[in-house]
């Protein structure tokens, strides 16, 4: 169902309709925003539960302190390397063509990648 769910959200994005947007005459978020936005993220706290639970140990907490420092440091280097990516990214969809290439790029990917999660899923297991 994950598979079905994430390729049709694919097509969503490859058949976007695209549309003149003014990013200017938007009001951006601030970096106090994104920065407190990160901490209500699930799929954060997800991975971040499940790290701790492999590194928990009740005789030595040394493990789990360098899990947290490493876990922290990680999404805040990579929240900063999408922040830059976007803004970049930003400046190369400057016509509706580039926006629909890139719906479209970024739409097939999304499907490949559903294809790819059932085929792994239906045939992977089957094998073995």
């Amino acid at each position: 169902m994950g598979s079905i769910y994430i390729t049709y959200i694919g097509f969503r994005i490859a058949t976007a309709s695209i549309a003149n947007v003014d990013i200017n005459a938007q009001e951006k978020p601030q970096f106090l925003q994104g920065f407190l936005l990160q901490w209500l993220n699930p799929k954060a706290w997800v991975a971040c539960i499940s790290g701790v639970a492999l590194f928990i140990s009740p005789e030595n907490h040394s493990t789990l302190f360098t899990f947290i420092l490493v876990y922290f440091l990680v999404c805040y280097v990579s929240l900063t390397a999408w922040a830059i990516a976007g803004d970049r990214i930003g400046l190369l969809l400057g016509t509706k063509g580039h926006r629909r290439i890139f719906n479209r790029i970024m739409g097939g990917v999304l499907i490949l990648c559903a294809i790819s999660l059932l085929y792994s899923q239906l045939f992977a297991h089957n094998s073995a």
